[in-house]
């Protein structure tokens, strides 16, 4: 990926994902989470990255973008700031809380015009194109309800 260096704002069982795959990638320069013992353990393993407490503007200064995985709570506030720092982001889902804060966050994008990408784990998934491809193709019909259930899921929030 050449130089690019990006950030991870919150390492949990999302961000420890998104770290992993940004190490590999050679374009992961920061982690960013609140808790002590966190930052102890990512420090150990990322021996090399910056690890930080809180978003720091001189840290984001030097990113070329930014990841969100932090509590649903906090998506709406976190991507408003990294908006305002000018920093493509991607926001780990949901995005945010309620349509009132996507439409805030949507016209926030418009006026600082900003780059902001959500987390779609299901949207390439085999089971979804396969779906897809079989509605595109007509071989349904119209389609007048659909329902999934996604099981196994991990933790139940």
């Amino acid at each position: 990926m050449g130089n690019i260096k990006i950030c991870v704002i919150g390492a949990g069982s999302w961000g420890k994902n998104h770290i992993k795959t940004l190490k590999s990638l050679n374009a992961l320069s920061a982690i960013i989470d609140s808790d002590p013992s966190v930052r102890k353990e990512m420090k150990s393993q990322y021996n090399k990255i910056i690890v930080e407490g809180s978003i720091e503007e001189s840290i984001m200064n030097r990113m070329d973008g930014i990841v969100i995985a932090t509590p649903p709570s906090t998506h709406f506030k976190l991507a408003k700031q990294i908006i305002s720092m000018g920093k493509p982001l991607l926001v780990e889902k949901p995005m945010v809380l309620s349509i009132d804060e996507a439409m805030q966050l949507n016209d926030h994008l418009d006026q600082e015009d900003g780059t902001l990408m959500v987390g779609h784990l299901l949207l390439f998934h085999p089971a979804i194109l396969k779906m897809k491809s079989i509605l595109d193709n007509g071989l349904l019909g119209d389609l007048q309800y659909i329902y999934s259930n996604r099981l196994n899921l991990g933790k139940v929030r």
